[in-house]
């Protein structure tokens, strides 16, 4: 997912993503700097079409509220990679804290989907 986001900031901005100069994991706040048209794909209609009785499953049984918008879905994977390559630290960090990692597939293809509309050549 975080290539497909790396291919969308590179096809929008025509440059390589950096945060302060630096190369980063973070297609949350890559998500934040596309321009406002690239932003406007279809994950909306995607999570719309979803079938939602695991949702509201996870819902019931977890008590928590399962977000159903882009940004905060971004918020919660951003941070994924470095997460697990640091494993121990993660679990520390987040005793108690409820990640909410739902709808994957409606990230990646709404992403895929867009960068396949704007460069159709790069479709696999």
């Amino acid at each position: 997912m975080e290539l497909y986001f790396k291919s969308l900031y590179a096809l929008d901005r025509g440059a390589e993503f950096k945060v302060k100069g630096r190369h980063s994991h973070d297609f949350a706040a890559l998500f934040e700097e596309l321009h406002e048209p690239t932003k406007q794909h279809k994950f909306n209609t995607a999570i719309s079409a979803r079938a939602t009785d695991d949702i509201r499953m996870i819902e019931s049984t977890l008590k928590m509220v399962v977000p159903r918008d882009l940004k905060a879905n971004l918020n919660q994977w951003a941070s994924l990679f470095t997460d697990l390559r640091y494993a121990g630290y993660f679990i520390e960090k987040n005793k108690g804290v409820q990640k909410t990692m739902m709808f994957f597939p409606e990230i990646r293809d709404s992403v895929y989907n867009t960068i396949i509309e704007r460069e159709s050549t790069w479709k696999s």
